[in-house]
């Protein structure tokens, strides 16, 4: 079974401050692109991640229940199979970056079931489900 997990991020986010919360997460198996994405494998788990920019018609959060804001930067976690430990590796990434960055962010699956937002309120976990 495979999970995917998606975070739209606003404009404010660089590499420099994704990079920073991947290396504190312990991180080490990590690629920038000569287009500016980024791919990563977190160390326990084996959870994936893939940041880039979003293609043009993206445009606004399309995550449901957030406020809205222009998408600057796409990232996803994909997990396949059965990884122990890749809540806690997600949860920690997310408060991490939460740390970097002033950009919002949703973390949803499929776009449609919020999981997680940081916005000018704060980061929030929702749902329990990280």
């Amino acid at each position: 079974m495979a999970y995917e997990f998606v975070a739209e991020v606003d404009e404010r986010l660089s590499n420099a401050e994704s990079v920073t919360a991947l290396v504190d997460c312990g991180v080490t198996v990590l690629t920038q692109e000569t287009d500016g994405s980024i791919r990563a494998v977190f160390p326990r788990s084996g959870m994936g991640y893939f940041q880039s920019k979003p293609p043009a018609i993206h445009g606004s959060v399309r995550a449901s229940g957030v406020g809205q804001w222009k998408v600057g930067t796409v990232i996803t976690f994909r997990l396949s199979g059965r990884h122990e430990g890749w809540k806690a590796e997600l949860r920690e990434f997310l408060e991490r970056l939460s740390r970097c960055t002033t950009a919002s962010f949703a973390v949803s699956v499929d776009l449609e079931n919020l999981v997680a937002v940081k916005d000018k309120s704060g980061l929030r976990f929702l749902n329990n489900q990280l």
